[in-house]
């Protein structure tokens, strides 16, 4: 993004799924130019790295911000996801698109809320099938085929029921892909083994293979635990999508 606002031109790079203490430690050897400034914004779980100048031209401008855009993504990998304009749906949604994947997803404590997400792009019915609330046990055994016994000895919120809820989903819709949660979202229902914000992720691969991750939002309210568990699995999809594109 390269805007002439009285002189001064911006680059903007979007990170997930790293501290803002971290990417300062990875990125900050690179700012060692005087006619630089640098940003941090943090937003539910984004980072947005902001670099300015004032100086010369917008060509004259481009010619100091691009070099240094370019090491920040070098450095920071797969966190950055993208840059100026870019959304991590939108972002979501190219990958699926070029890769001529589908998703479906399976949720509890977000109570519909990725689905929502990946259905908002017009077009959206290309890559995303569909997806099951499953707040009740029994939806998840009836509906998803996650196993009573995984529920008994793990829970409904673990790791072992997440990989389980992305492969039920996979298979039961068809897709390529299978992106679950479930997650104890508050302000009750928390445990001194699992309080409230603890939230697993589970993806299923085309092979049918099943991972997962921990996340813990315990400092956020209900709202906020439920949009960061989307945004998280969002991101964990987009990474994985990269990854295995790269794979296969």
């Amino acid at each position: 993004m390269y805007r002439d606002q009285k002189t001064i031109f911006s680059k903007i790079l979007r990170c997930r799924g790293i501290s803002e203490l971290a990417l300062r430690i990875k990125v900050n050897h690179l700012f060692t130019l005087k006619q630089i400034e640098v940003y941090f914004d943090t937003f539910l779980g984004e980072i947005c790295l902001k670099i300015c100048t004032k100086k010369g031209s917008k060509e004259e401008a481009i010619a100091i911000l691009q070099p240094i855009a370019t090491e920040i993504r070098k450095a920071t990998q797969l966190d950055c996801y993208g840059h100026d304009y870019d959304t991590l749906m939108k972002v979501v949604a190219k990958l699926l698109v070029r890769n001529k994947d589908t998703i479906s997803v399976a949720e509890s404590c977000t109570g519909g809320g990725l689905g929502a997400f990946l259905s908002s792009f017009p077009g959206s019915s290309n890559y995303f099938a569909g997806g099951v609330i499953a707040y009740n046990n029994q939806v998840k055994i009836s509906l998803l085929k996650v196993s009573k016994q995984t529920l008994d000895i793990h829970g409904a919120v673990s790791s072992n029921t997440a990989k389980e809820m992305a492969l039920g989903i996979k298979n039961k819709l068809g897709t390529s892909w299978g992106l679950s949660i479930t997650g104890i979202a508050g302000p009750e229902g928390g445990t001194l083994t699992k309080p409230v914000g603890l939230v697993y992720i589970g993806i299923a691969d085309p092979k049918n293979k099943a991972s997962s991750i921990k996340c813990f939002f315990g400092h956020h309210k209900r709202n906020c635990i439920r949009s960061l568990s989307e945004y998280s699995a969002l991101d964990q999809l987009r990474r994985s999508l990269l990854t295995k594109a790269i794979m296969y």
